[in-house]
């Protein structure tokens, strides 16, 4: 009986610990994401150097990708917008990708390999050979899931090389 009563106790003990350590940990993310949006819109921190607002709009857009997909992709088409009046290819890149993302989580991968490979060229343009190796895994990620293993091995046997290169094991 007591043995019983041991063993629900830890039972109840270690679920009560993962709830609100889940609740801590959703906490932080939400107050990030309101760091992150006051920053961005703060009056105050107009002189912020607008690749900086892009990147914090990406970053925004990013965190969005887990919770609000449509609000992720608007916010990564505003920030092409931007990046292209600001000739940021960077930022272009990397909203680009995020559409990429967008677009695998809703399982429609044609256009996901569409954004995906316009990110992969972007990044290419701009030798940001980490990202890009990157891209390339995530292409890997939506052949191997169409069965494409192939294509699939190819795309990642590049990212491979392009780490190897770079010194990342």
């Amino acid at each position: 009986m007591f043995e019983r009563f041991i063993f629900t106790f830890l039972v109840f003990y270690s679920i009560t610990c993962s709830v609100v350590m889940a609740q801590n940990a959703d906490q932080s993310s939400d107050r990030t994401l309101d760091s992150l949006w006051q920053v961005y819109e703060n009056r105050q921190q107009n002189d912020l150097e607008d690749t900086t607002r892009i990147n914090i709009l990406l970053d925004i857009s990013d965190y969005y990708l887990k919770t609000q997909h449509d609000s992720s992709r608007i916010l990564a088409e505003l920030a092409i917008q931007k990046s292209e009046e600001e000739l940021y290819f960077r930022g272009t890149a990397r909203a680009v990708q995020i559409i990429g993302q967008y677009y695998q989580q809703k399982s429609k991968y044609d256009s996901a390999v569409h954004y995906y490979r316009a990110s992969s060229d972007l990044y290419s343009e701009i030798s940001d050979s980490l990202s890009y190796a990157l891209v390339l895994n995530q292409l890997a990620g939506i052949y191997y899931s169409q069965g494409n293993y192939e294509r699939a091995l190819e795309k990642l046997l590049i990212s491979l090389s392009i780490q190897q290169r770079q010194g990342n094991r």
